[in-house]
């Protein structure tokens, strides 16, 4: 029987249309599953799906854009700290494979598809993983970027991850020395036989490079998509 639990806005950061959400409860789960909020509004039930963003054995962080019309996202952003929401779960199949320990893993994210990567990631390094770990993070504007010092802090302080992060249209009032263009086009990496990838973003997104990546050679059982 699923059941429905309650936790309070502990923390809020907002930058533009997107904004992030550390609620005051953990959560047994696995690194990319989701929750399901739900808010009742006229006598129904609503309910959206908002992948985990942090990592197992910390408390619950959501990153989520906000969408113009959007009922849930719009209540989401309008949340202050103290205030309860209401959320089933976890839920999602869109997790690690813990087969092939220490082998590379490369994930590929565009703009909030980084939510449940990011649980992924920071689980893998709090785990001290061997294996090189790859992450390709796109979005449209530098403004856009949550988590860049995070990312940028986290592949100094690890030498096997690797972060390469791309803007497809830099703002012309900051120097951006990242990568230019679409995701797909700045993949540097040629031959993902060995290697294990996780995609999430767009339904656009992840075909494109879905294609790519089994075009230099990813074995299709060792590719984990979700798209949205």
């Amino acid at each position: 029987m699923i059941s429905f639990i309650k936790a309070k806005v502990e923390y809020k950061k907002v930058i533009g249309d997107r904004f992030l959400l550390k609620l005051n409860k953990n959560l047994n789960f696995l690194p990319g599953q989701f929750i399901s909020i739900v808010l009742e509004k006229e006598g129904k039930k609503i309910i959206r799906q908002y992948s985990i963003a942090s990592p197992p054995n910390e408390k619950i962080e959501l990153y989520v854009k906000r969408v113009k019309n959007g009922i849930v996202s719009n209540y989401l952003y309008n949340l202050e700290v103290g205030n309860e929401i209401t959320f089933m779960g976890p839920f999602g199949k869109f997790n690690l494979n813990n087969n092939n320990k220490n082998k590379d893993k490369v994930f590929i994210a565009v703009g909030t598809g980084i939510a449940p990567i990011r649980s992924m990631i920071k689980y893998l390094l709090n785990k001290k993983y061997e294996g090189n770990i790859y992450l390709y993070y796109g979005n449209r504007h530098f403004y856009d970027y949550f988590f860049y010092d995070e990312f940028k802090n986290l592949s100094n302080k690890y030498k096997n991850f690797y972060f390469y992060p791309v803007l497809s249209r830099p703002e012309k009032d900051i120097e951006w020395k990242g990568y230019k263009g679409y995701i797909q086009d700045n993949i540097n990496l040629k031959d993902f036989k060995d290697k294990e990838v996780y995609i999430c973003g767009s339904k656009n997104a992840v075909n494109i490079n879905k294609k790519l990546v089994l075009n230099r050679g990813c074995d299709k059982n060792n590719l984990f998509i979700e798209g949205f």
